[in-house]
């Protein structure tokens, strides 16, 4: 794991000034290492910025910018068939000087080009320069693990594994983009394409790219969902057993310790006993928050490790320590979160205690049907369809006999769920939502004027349908791309890689996840309850574990009460920026800071909250 950034303008001062701005800007992503390489592009200059955290093949060889006779290459992530791949290449008389994926990928890239990605197996971004062509070539891998943005400039390109290493660069003027605000206050996190910065945009997943200064960056899809073809139970219960306990043996390849981070949930729980199975004195770390000790996950998750030989470690975290881990995670964001705080702190334990890689049982709910969402969405269109004679007033209506006893959060989710048409993709995206159509309004923020469809996504491509016949393959595709992709992939990446960990997520296994997206409703979900069911079959009939002896309770901070306490001063700076750049209404958040104040302990608390991360972050970047 590691940082990457390059820069394309037209003189070797200026790329070597910028150069060493995208390394300092990256320095906690790779503390372990630093390299630059400067060549030509056409009539430009191209340079090429890395900084290493080293896992595999601690020594010198290693070390990138990386380079055989006619490619240069930077290269952020693991190959986990690196073995497969490197065994071919010698097959085809390469060799190699040192034990690293990143030299697979560098001579497989000379050999194929970028078809070869549809070969290559794990979580990456990275970029090649062809000397041969004079082609520059991005690329990222087909779930989005890794991040990589990008900005045209006046004189070429710039990119790199954060929007803030990009803005460092000094070449895009500190603006907020307006789009990818307004799908920040509707999601809780900018929505790809988009960024938080004016001209900065989201390398697409699953596509690799080739720039040439004349026509721009110019992108190839070398990856889609596959199709949904059928399977029996049994069949489906043997294939993802195989399958997972093979993701988790290969994402344990590291040439440093790797830890699991333990909860007394189903999928932590999963990886950590398969990963048993493949590795000895293997780590486990759970937090615990101090003023939460009745209601804790620690206890279980620590009798689940002792039962199962894991070195375990119990993080005991304080008020005081989380006061001071929230400031520091408002510090650190590449961008403004709702999300990702739990991770930040997480993290931070775990690197402190000397480890540099971690696994992660992200993804197992978006793959296997583990959110509400997977029988809500399905049900709410049922009843969309049944009441589509109605008039608004009467669908209004029934949102409000919805909503009685609930907070006004949910009730303007609800009223705005029936009040649109019958369309699966919708009702999605609306569960998903953090702030309403009306306080959206409220806040000066409407979609159309911006470009985006009704739903704050960006125009869809008429060519990338990801709409299948089966509910629950679609509610998993729809997770797999909003949801994880634009909050939970990066905020893990970003919040793990601010304290120079590697986090590993063995649930997207390429060929596990494809297996995983193909597979119908009937048998993901039989019962038709999101409880993820073939994980729990594999947890109990494989690995001899009771999925339900120990639910999850998860490390909750009571953030809604030190917005009114120990963090109100943080909070009331944050809200008065907010105000005084003019970026939205100040009436709209009145609404939202007046409705948590009524309601502190309903979810309105996090909408409050996404106003003050924003703030404090434009007044950290000084962005306009």
């Amino acid at each position: 794991m590691c940082g990457i950034a390059g820069v394309v303008c037209r003189s070797e001062n200026q790329a070597s000034a910028v150069l060493c701005r995208l390394v300092g800007s990256l320095a906690h992503r790779g503390p372990d290492d630093e390299g630059t390489l400067l060549c030509t592009l056409g009539d430009r200059v191209l340079g090429f910025a890395h900084r290493r955290l080293s896992i595999l093949d601690l020594s010198p060889t290693g070390h990138q910018p990386m380079q055989v006779p006619g490619i240069s290459l930077i290269f952020n992530g693991e190959i986990w068939n690196q073995t497969t791949v490197r065994s071919r290449l010698i097959a085809h008389g390469h060799t190699f000087v040192g034990t690293s994926d990143t030299e697979v990928v560098l001579h497989w890239l000379a050999e194929y080009g970028p078809d070869g990605l549809t070969s290559l197996e794990g979580m990456y971004a990275l970029a090649w320069v062809d000397h041969r062509t004079g082609q520059l070539f991005l690329a990222r891998d087909p779930f989005g693990i890794k991040p990589l943005y990008f900005a045209a400039t006046a004189d070429g390109l710039v990119f790199g594994s954060e929007v803030r290493a990009i803005l460092d660069s000094g070449l895009i003027p500190r603006r907020v983009d307006r789009t990818g605000l307004a799908t920040l206050l509707a999601f809780g996190a900018v929505q790809a394409p988009y960024t938080i910065v004016e001209g900065v945009q989201e390398f697409p997943v699953g596509h690799w790219g080739c720039y040439d200064p004349t026509t721009g960056l110019q992108t190839t899809q070398f990856f889609q969902f596959p199709s949904v073809r059928s399977a029996t139970p049994a069949e489906a219960y043997e294939n993802i057993r195989v399958l997972l306990d093979r993701a988790v043996a290969s994402h344990l390849m590291s040439d440093v310790p790797v830890a699991v981070l333990l909860s007394s949930g189903l999928d932590s729980r999963l990886i950590a006993a398969m990963a048993t199975r493949h590795a000895t004195s293997l780590q486990s770390f759970t937090l615990g928050f101090e003023e939460q000790r009745e209601t804790s996950e620690v206890p279980l998750a620590s009798e689940f490790a002792n039962a199962h030989g894991l070195k375990h470690t119990e993080v005991w975290l304080s008020e005081t320590d989380c006061l001071a881990a929230t400031e520091g995670w408002l510090r650190d964001l590449d961008q403004p979160s709702v999300d990702g705080l739990n991770v930040y702190i997480i993290c931070r334990a775990v690197r402190g205690a000397g480890i540099k890689v971690a696994l992660s049982g992200l993804g197992g709910d978006e793959l296997f049907g583990g959110y509400p969402s997977f029988a809500d969405a399905p049900r709410l269109r049922r009843l969309l369809k049944g009441v589509r004679w109605l008039p608004r007033l009467g669908k209004c209506a029934i949102a409000k006999v919805l909503g009685v006893g609930r907070g006004a959060t949910v009730r303007e989710k609800l009223d705005d769920i029936l009040t649109g048409p019958a369309d699966l993709r919708r009702i999605y995206l609306q569960r998903r939502r953090l702030i309403s159509d009306q306080s959206l309004r409220d806040l000066g923020v409407y979609p159309e004027q911006l470009g985006l469809e009704s739903d704050f996504q960006s125009p869809l491509d008429p060519e990338v349908d990801i709409r299948v016949s089966d509910d629950v393959a679609e509610i998993s595709r729809l997770e797999c791309e909003f949801y994880q992709a634009n909050m939970l992939l990066r905020d893990a990446d970003a919040n793990s890689m601010a304290h120079g960990l590697e986090l590993r997520v063995p649930f997207l296994d390429q060929r596990l996840a494809e297996y995983a997206l193909s597979l119908p409703g009937a048998v993901k979900l039989p019962d038709g309850r999101p409880d993820k069911h073939l994980l729990r079959r594999v947890l109990r009939e494989d690995l001899g574990v009771d999925p339900g002896k120990a639910p999850k309770q998860g490390f909750t901070l009571p953030l809604g009460r030190w917005m009114q306490g120990p963090l109100a001063d943080l909070a009331k700076t944050a809200i008065n920026r907010l105000k005084q750049n003019g970026l939205i209404e100040s009436r709209g958040i009145h609404h939202i800071w007046d409705g948590f104040a009524r309601e502190p302990e309903t979810p309105a608390w996090s909408r409050a909250f996404m106003l003050v991360v924003l703030g404090s972050y434009l007044e950290r970047h000084q962005l306009d």
